[in-house]
């Protein structure tokens, strides 16, 4: 497990190579082909680690938004069908889009003490309208 001190976390954030997922959105980045976007959690010590990865066109909640609407969004995420490739969904202005692009290397994405729910990129571009609610 990689793990940062918090002075190596926040330098890593003044040099915006962390992008901050922790109010949930849309996920802009690598498929897990092409080398996933790895996840950085805080830990109880106040040291930061790796907590996994994700990929482009997933879309991210928080713990909170999650217990909402865990049925549906357990739900949602059960779609594993084909569908249109994920920029066919219909950003609006109040969506949230945590966009990890960068060179030479992607950013990293900042996630919740408490986890996130991570809803998979097919689902994703199939519901995106009723996620976004």
């Amino acid at each position: 497990m990689l793990w940062f001190n918090n002075e190596t976390f926040f330098q890593m954030m003044r040099l915006s190579w962390i992008v901050d997922g922790r109010g949930g959105g849309l996920v802009l980045g690598r498929s897990h082909d092409d080398g996933n976007i790895f996840m950085i959690q805080e830990l109880a010590d106040g040291g930061f680690h790796i907590a996994g990865h994700l990929e482009g066109g997933e879309y991210i909640l928080n713990a909170d938004a999650y217990a909402s609407a865990k049925e549906r969004l357990d739900q949602i995420n059960g779609f594993i069908g084909e569908t249109d490739h994920i920029f066919s969904v219909c950003i609006t202005p109040k969506s949230r889009v945590l966009n990890t692009h960068s060179e030479p290397n992607d950013k990293m994405l900042w996630i919740d003490m408490l986890g996130q729910f991570i809803i998979n990129k097919r689902a994703t571009a199939k519901h995106f309208q009723e996620i976004e609610e």
